[in-house]
């Protein structure tokens, strides 16, 4: 640290909202330990051991950010502060509200149902109506909208090409939303020019 950032970072040790961080850049720069780097780590090998510990955690990385993301807005970003239990209480909830990916592998028991020579058993591939996709967003979010409502333009493609220099100008100057609305829909890499 230079000279400047040390005063800063000794003047931030006085302000409470600020003291946490002068803290650890200080101690980083006398002892070269990034207190920040030690929590994270800490906080991987609790994760890992909590996936463990938790078969029924699909473990796949959208899912791995999402708790995370969960987690660390419930401790506002202080890792150190998450516990297993957090963990786990998160996981439940999230699971519940339907907000983690599933196993894809993870299907019925096949039935004990012999086929007929010459047949080939199909199984059904049932799915959960909560959860979501295999695109990450829930199948509602593609259905078409109930109504679109189009609006009419006051000017035509064929009016504005054959309306003079002097018309163009007077509508621009005049700040005529519906003359600009409508080059905007028919040039809409054209900028009009006053």
């Amino acid at each position: 640290m230079t000279a400047d950032e040390t005063f800063q970072a000794t003047t931030d040790l006085q302000n409470p909202a600020k003291s946490a961080d002068a803290v650890t850049r200080l101690v980083q720069d006398v002892t070269g330990v990034d207190l920040r780097q030690i929590a994270m780590d800490a906080f991987k090998a609790r994760a890992e051991e909590w996936t463990r510990e938790h078969s029924d955690f699909y473990n796949c990385k959208p899912n791995q950010k999402l708790l995370a993301l969960e987690l660390g807005k419930m401790v506002n970003g202080d890792v150190a502060q998450i516990t297993k239990q957090m963990m786990t209480e998160t996981f439940h909830r999230m699971r519940a509200a339907g907000d983690l990916f599933e196993d894809p592998n993870e299907s019925a028991a096949p039935s004990n149902v012999t086929p007929f020579p010459d047949e080939t058993q199909v199984q059904r591939v049932e799915t959960t109506r909560s959860g979501r996709s295999g695109t990450g967003t829930r199948s509602t979010n593609f259905r078409a909208p109930q109504s679109v409502q189009t609006k009419t333009l006051k000017y035509t493609r064929e009016q504005i090409d054959r309306m003079s220099i002097a018309k163009t100008e007077a509508l621009i100057k005049s700040g005529d939303k519906d003359y600009a609305e409508a080059c905007e829909f028919y040039y809409p890499s054209a900028q009009a020019m006053a």
